[in-house]
């Protein structure tokens, strides 16, 4: 476990703008630590006005339990191999695979810290690599940067990701574009130092 042991950790995100994780979206999101917990909370009422696409509102809160869980990764280097494996369907290594990725969609909503992420569309470490480093995705930027930048993706992890979760029955709605997920991502050593201030945030859709 490479998270601190003592602590509390705040996860914010600006939902409304509901920012991707581009190179120019960085006050979209923050993670702060707060390593003394005898540091006492002030509860502040939670801003209620009209945003630019829908109401902001309080969410409710909920007591939460926690599991295990096995992750793995579903768009690295292994995964497009075996997705380009002809036929697919016949390699058991591949029938293998898809049959953990299948077990860990039964847990959903995914909510979880460290581990892989669970992806929707592009490796979460490789935007955070480029965007953190000012490069938008599909740009000119993007593309004359790529060989220099490409050896530090590996230097990211998954931090905390959570995905789109409808419950009606507790009467809490939370969507991240289309029945997205959002991952805040930090380099390993980061982690490690507890430096939180250089955490990115990337968010995917189905």
């Amino acid at each position: 476990n490479m998270l601190p042991n003592s602590g509390r950790l705040y996860f914010f995100y600006e939902i409304d703008k509901s920012p991707w994780g581009e190179a120019n979206q960085k006050a979209g999101w923050q993670v702060v630590y707060i390593e003394d917990e005898s540091i006492p909370l002030h509860r502040i009422n939670h801003p209620a006005s009209q945003g630019e696409y829908y109401e902001i509102q309080a969410l409710s809160s909920f007591k939460l339990s926690y599991a295990e869980l096995w992750t793995v990764s579903i768009v690295d280097e292994i995964w497009m191999t075996l997705a380009t494996s002809t036929p697919m369907h016949e390699d058991p290594t591949a029938i293998k695979y898809q049959e953990i990725v299948d077990a860990i969609e039964q847990h959903a909503p995914l909510h979880y810290m460290l581990g892989n992420a669970f992806d929707l569309q592009r490796d979460s470490r490789k935007v955070s690599q480029f965007g953190a480093n000012g490069c938008i995705y599909g740009t000119k930027d993007y593309d004359k940067n790529y060989e220099i930048l490409e050896a530090g993706i590996k230097d990211w992890i998954l931090l905390f990701q959570m995905e789109s979760d409808r419950d009606w029955k507790h009467n809490f709605h939370l969507m991240f574009g289309r029945s997205g997920s959002v991952y805040f991502m930090i380099r390993e050593k980061d982690l490690l130092t507890k430096n939180f201030a250089n955490t990115w945030l990337v968010q995917q859709s189905q």
